[in-house]
């Protein structure tokens, strides 16, 4: 093998090494959602009489990359990214990072997960 294919292969090797890491944190964060979905779940078997005043959505939600939980400001979303304020929202404007949620007139948030797997497809780029 010559020394160029050996180095072909090698960085074959590696992409395919860190799309296999970024599918597994992937999977590790549905887990994490699932696991979640299946504590509230329970917790709405335990609470007969909560789920006969209140709407079961509420208590069970359906979405678990949309809790309010998952909101972030934009200081985190700096700190994650490592991309200045002005950054992310030139890049929000070209379509290239995900939309903010409006909360008020004043107020934005995103979803957590949204933002993190911008970063793990940025990191699939490399």
């Amino acid at each position: 093998m010559k020394r160029s294919e050996y180095e072909i292969v090698c960085n074959q090797l590696s992409h395919i090494k860190s799309t296999t890491e970024s599918a597994i944190r992937a999977l590790e964060l549905n887990l994490k959602y699932l696991n979640t979905i299946e504590s509230q779940l329970r917790t709405c078997i335990d609470n007969k009489a909560l789920i006969a005043t209140l709407t079961l959505p509420s208590l069970c939600p359906t979405d678990p990359t949309k809790q309010p939980s998952d909101l972030i400001k934009i200081k985190e979303v700096t700190q994650m990214t490592s991309l200045s304020r002005s950054t992310i929202y030139t890049k929000i404007n070209q379509q290239d990072f995900p939309q903010s949620i409006s909360l008020s007139c004043r107020s934005v948030a995103w979803v957590r997960k949204e933002v993190e797997d911008w970063i793990y497809l940025k990191m699939d780029e490399r």
